[in-house]
């Protein structure tokens, strides 16, 4: 008896006695021709009211295709992605293999996954939708816009001029304005397709420090962050919330750092540190001054870089001097003091000369170091 299968291209197949057979034609009078699937080969079948009729040739090759239990397995693995496509393609995959082994034995191979991964992928793409080629194409199903309490979570999708999502539930919301500090940090690694960065807001209390708002963003100008905080600031306000922090904390960024101060005047924003240190790190390791001091340093003790970390300007300017009157064989004794100016100048004017506590900080550094020079 034969048996009808499905090829893994989706098109019907027989197999018989060991050998698969493809349809040629089907004949007026109600039967059907089926060939070998090697074209070389002359055998074929005819059908007629699904039964066999009659056999012809014989086969003139070997048969190097997998048993029917394998196609049968395939087709079962194929049929499962396609009817879970949230599930991972190699966990059905696997379980497949587990239960086939466990069932038939190893006395005959599964097809390995990187021979079948293209089509179980291929199958799986038929029943998801299709990926957006643009932002303006970007759908959103309304069960992607509501959390598992099935609570609202999308409270920005402004569609011009650029595409800006922003999702967060009213109780998370909530949570928020209860908050005097924030923290606020954009990432593009694991920013959507098409979109730039992933930006979160994260709300600070004396117990932990928990991400509040998601959001995604096509870019990180001004414009971009003032518009997703608006639209935070206006959502809360329909719901009767009011978003007033005491302070909040974000990457050395001025675009973002311009962006908070507006729509939070009355706030505190606060660099981190490390990403301060970073910013100037990058730009003042290309002075020259720094360049010749550092190719004079034997290689065990280039501490140059570390010396120069911004933390406190005036104790590094004494430590930067020191080390290099004692261990660097050079002969223009003001490389030092030129270095460390050019440093010190381009690190004051990172700050925002308006904002007060900045203000108070180069007063207290450009005071301390003039008395030091004098």
């Amino acid at each position: 008896m034969y048996s009808i299968i499905t090829t893994q291209k989706g098109s019907k197949a027989i197999y018989f006695e060991n050998n698969f057979y493809r349809l040629q034609k089907q004949n007026k009078n109600g039967t059907s021709r089926w060939v070998c699937t090697n074209r070389l080969c002359s055998s074929s079948l005819i059908i007629k009211n699904e039964t066999l009729q009659v056999v012809r040739g014989k086969h003139n090759h070997t048969n190097g295709k997998p048993s029917l239990s394998i196609i049968h397995t395939v087709h079962e693995v194929r049929q499962t992605v396609c009817n879970n496509p949230s599930k991972p393609v190699t966990q059905i995959y696997n379980e497949a293999v587990s239960a086939y082994r466990q069932n038939e034995g190893t006395a005959e191979l599964v097809p390995m996954f990187n021979m079948l991964k293209s089509t179980l992928y291929r199958d799986r793409a038929t029943v998801l939708p299709k990926l957006p080629r643009s932002l303006d194409d970007l759908i959103l199903p309304d069960i992607f816009t509501k959390n598992l309490y099935n609570e609202n979570m999308l409270f920005c999708d402004k569609k011009k001029p650029l595409r800006i999502l922003g999702f967060a539930s009213l109780t998370a919301i909530k949570q928020l304005a209860e908050c005097s500090i924030w923290n606020a940090d954009g990432t593009f690694k694991t920013a959507p397709k098409l979109f730039t960065q992933s930006y979160t807001i994260h709300a600070h209390n004396e117990f932990s420090m928990k991400p509040i708002i998601f959001s995604a963003l096509p870019n990180k100008y001004e414009k971009t962050y003032s518009a997703l905080l608006k639209s935070l600031i206006s959502y809360a306000k329909t719901n009767n919330l009011i978003l007033s922090p005491t302070s909040i904390l974000i990457d050395f960024e001025l675009s973002s750092f311009n962006a908070f101060t507006k729509a939070f005047p009355n706030t505190n924003i606060l660099f981190c540190h490390f990403h301060f240190a970073k910013n100037i790190m990058k730009n003042v390791k290309k002075l020259q001054e720094l360049i010749t001091l550092y190719n004079h340093c034997p290689p065990n003790e280039r501490t140059l870089y570390e010396m120069i970390f911004p933390i406190n300007l005036v104790k590094t300017y004494i430590d930067f001097e020191y080390y290099i009157d004692n261990n660097l064989d050079i002969n223009d004794h003001h490389i030092g003091a030129k270095c460390f100016i050019k440093i010190l100048h381009y690190v004051l004017n990172f700050f925002d000369h308006k904002h007060h506590e900045n203000e108070n900080y180069l007063h207290i550094t450009l005071q301390q170091f003039l008395v030091l020079e004098s």
